[in-house]
């Protein structure tokens, strides 16, 4: 067992090209070899150097699942397909510049995107009580985000945090830059109901086409997937 939580059933969404799934580390250990069977060489490698057995789990579990919706979409078998890392490493399809995908992972979940629309980003976060503690994370966070989290009650902070985190680091895995942007730079809602970019003062500024949507999954983490809106 990788983790002492129960296992609800898996989450998931999908609208036009855009489609999105959640997996509970604890309904996959059994099949852990099923998704090592179709990394290539290099994911197995990577995987291997992870010192705890948990993190290697989520990225073999990640990855596979992410070739096995690009293969479902593509029509191949997923340990055909190529995938390689941006200039920032952010992971990419080779052969099919037209299919976007994304994935992350936090406490015992690990989230999947692909799109056939559009770059796209995700991000989950496990709620944790330090996350309360704002001190930590001013560095990351806009004006006006460090304002409505000071504002709100403190039994709210953590939660907020993580959600301001996610819709944050969605936005910068979407465009592809990841932490190269500076995120003070930065701004989204704070909001639990009104996901939404607020603006980007980074060379290159905010495309309006970005859409932020927060995701469901369950009540100990947040998670956020941005992705382009065109038509």
């Amino acid at each position: 067992m990788l983790l002492d939580s129960p296992p609800p059933a898996q989450a998931q969404g999908r609208a036009r090209g855009l489609q999105w799934q959640a997996l509970r580390l604890h309904d996959e250990a059994a099949r852990l070899d099923l998704h090592w069977q179709r990394l290539d060489a290099a994911e197995r490698d990577r995987a291997a150097r992870f010192f705890r057995k948990v993190d290697r789990a989520r990225f073999v579990v990640g990855r596979s699942t992410a070739r096995a919706l690009l293969a479902q979409r593509l029509g191949v078998d997923p340990t055909t397909l190529a995938l390689h890392g941006n200039a920032w490493g952010k992971p990419a399809l080779l052969g099919a510049p037209g299919v976007h995908f994304n994935v992350s992972h936090s406490g015992g979940w690990v989230l999947v995107a692909v799109d056939d629309a559009g770059p796209l980003g995700v991000d989950v976060e496990a709620v944790r009580p330090e996350l309360a503690e704002l001190d930590e994370f001013r560095r990351v966070l806009a004006p006006e985000e460090a304002a409505a989290l000071d504002a709100l009650p403190a039994h709210e902070r953590a939660r907020a945090v993580a959600r301001v985190w996610v819709r944050k680091e969605a936005y910068v895995k979407a465009i592809g830059e990841g932490m190269s942007r500076e995120l003070r730079d930065i701004a989204v809602s704070v909001q639990a109901d009104a996901p939404h970019l607020l603006y980007d003062r980074n060379p290159g500024g905010l495309d309006a086409r970005w859409r932020c949507l927060d995701l469901a999954i369950d009540a100990t983490h947040v998670a956020c997937l941005v992705h382009r809106a065109d038509g």
